[in-house]
């Protein structure tokens, strides 16, 4: 243990603080921007708690580790058990570490086993850096190709520090003084940030920006959707006059698009008005889900609703997906409901899908009531796709008990090739389990076919307990013979 200094009578600590500051700005010079961009950033921020902060929260209860190897100044702030005289002296701590060690000092915490103490010292460094030097920081931050905690720690940093000086005055600084990758990766975490106070000086700069671009616009677009998705949060109605003051393009689409997520959990019946009117099916399929997740029923009978076409299709398919996760016994009779054949047939599916993926007897126990038609042939296939590769054993055996028909041959079809495939999968990594399921295949062409892939695959991991299995198969004996005498050959 290091022996504390005692201050002297007489000295207080505003004396002392004076003394610090004048000391370490003699040693450091300030550490000032010194490019052409220093003109127009601005002053440092006052000092405030940011994001990268919040860990401080949780130190409470973290190991009071002392690293080995630092300075007595963050062995001080880290003995001290009240969590505002600690947040305050690692805040004296970090504003003493000079902007040019700054990397260094990274470095050195690298080495702490305690990874909440680490991340904990890392954020209060962080935010001292943006904030006396964030043009060497960003230099530091450019040059990094990780994207590990330490890159998330410092754009967090940085981005809270942007937010807390002038927006306008940033993103100039951005665009004059930033690499454009780095640009990238800070442009849209900033402006949603920038967006929670003044969404609509965020929306409007950041669409300036894209407009004067010419570069990258799926970019542009996906930031401007980013800032609507915050805006829409917290002001719906502002965000959706906003998009419709847009040209019509894709950058409208994108805005209207997230600011629909949100429109479709408060107002669905005023989104799926102007969905209609727009007649778009990605906007239909969105606000159909949207609102099936509160109220599948509205939802779903306002996407019957609608005039036939792609749209409706996609409208209605996704509401009965939607729907099958909450009730899918009625989701299913709502897809079997629909008019038409082909997006009677598509919702079948997609809802067999969905639930066979957790109730597969339950779901072939409605397949198995519906009547002999092309919508039976489908939802029979779709069972088995989903429900052979999981369990081949209980969905053969719910296969045997249904009589001739096409809508049998259909599933047999797609119970062979589901346990074709995943067999062929599993042979990779368990070709004995492999094997034995390809002996379950009712289609001898196709049986013998994946029993000969899966024998061959083996053959090369195992050959004593392949040739085995190979001998007790059901396999005709020619290609037993071929098998055989191809992994003797192998071993010469």
């Amino acid at each position: 243990m290091k022996p504390k200094f005692i201050l002297p009578l007489g000295f207080s600590l505003l004396t002392v603080t004076l003394m610090a500051v004048a000391l370490f700005q003699w040693n450091h010079g300030g550490d000032s921007i010194s490019d052409s961009a220093s003109s127009i950033l601005p002053q440092p921020v006052s000092r405030k708690t940011g994001p990268s902060l919040d860990n401080r929260a949780g130190s409470q209860t973290a190991e009071r580790e002392i690293p080995k190897g630092f300075d007595s100044t963050l062995e001080a702030a880290l003995a001290q058990t009240d969590p505002a005289h600690r947040a305050d002296a690692l805040q004296q701590w970090a504003d003493g570490v000079g902007t040019n060690t700054m990397e260094a000092m990274l470095v050195k915490l690298d080495a702490l086993e305690n990874s909440q103490l680490r991340s904990e010292l890392r954020g209060v460094l962080l935010s001292s850096w943006a904030e006396r030097d964030v043009k060497g920081m960003v230099d530091w931050f450019g040059k990094r190709k990780t994207d590990d905690e330490l890159h998330q720690q410092a754009r967090d940093a940085l981005v809270w520090n942007f937010g807390e000086r002038d927006p306008v005055t940033m993103v100039a600084w951005m665009e004059h003084a930033l690499p454009e990758s780095v640009r990238a990766e800070l442009y849209g975490p900033f402006f949603q940030q920038w967006a929670k106070t003044d969404p609509t000086a965020a929306a409007t700069k950041l669409r300036q920006l894209a407009d004067a671009s010419q570069a990258n616009p799926a970019q542009w677009n996906d930031l401007v959707g980013q800032v609507v998705a915050v805006w829409a949060q917290a002001d719906l109605k502002g965000a959706l006059a906003w998009i419709q003051s847009l040209p019509e393009g894709a950058t409208k689409l994108q805005a209207l698009t997230e600011a629909s997520y949100r429109w479709a959990e408060t107002a669905p019946q005023a989104a799926a008005a102007y969905a209609a009117r727009e007649n778009d099916p990605a906007l239909l399929k969105l606000v159909a889900g949207k609102w099936a997740e509160k109220d599948p029923q509205s939802a779903a009978a306002w996407a019957a609703g609608l005039p036939a076409g792609d749209e409706r299709d996609a409208a209605t398919i996704n509401a009965a997906v939607t729907w099958a996760q909450k009730d899918p016994t009625a989701a299913a009779g709502y897809a079997v409901s629909l008019p038409t054949e082909e997006t009677r047939g598509q919702a079948v599916a997609a809802v067999i899908s969905a639930w066979s993926q957790t109730a597969p007897a339950q779901t072939a126990a409605w397949v198995g009531q519906l009547p002999e038609n092309a919508t039976r042939m489908q939802a029979t296939a779709q069972l088995m796709s989903a429900w052979a590769g999981n369990d081949a054993t209980a969905a053969g055996q719910w296969l045997n008990t249904l009589p001739p028909s096409p809508s049998r041959d259909s599933a047999v079809a797609a119970y062979n090739n589901a346990v074709s495939v995943y067999s062929s999968v599993l042979a990779a990594t368990s070709p004995a389990s492999a094997f034995t399921l390809a002996g379950t295949i009712s289609n001898e062409t196709l049986r013998n076919r994946s029993l000969q892939e899966i024998a061959t695959t083996w053959l090369n991991q195992n050959p004593a307990a392949a040739q085995q299995k190979i001998v007790q198969s059901s396999l005709p004996a020619e290609i037993k013979n071929q098998l055989l005498e191809s992994a003797a050959r192998s071993r010469q």
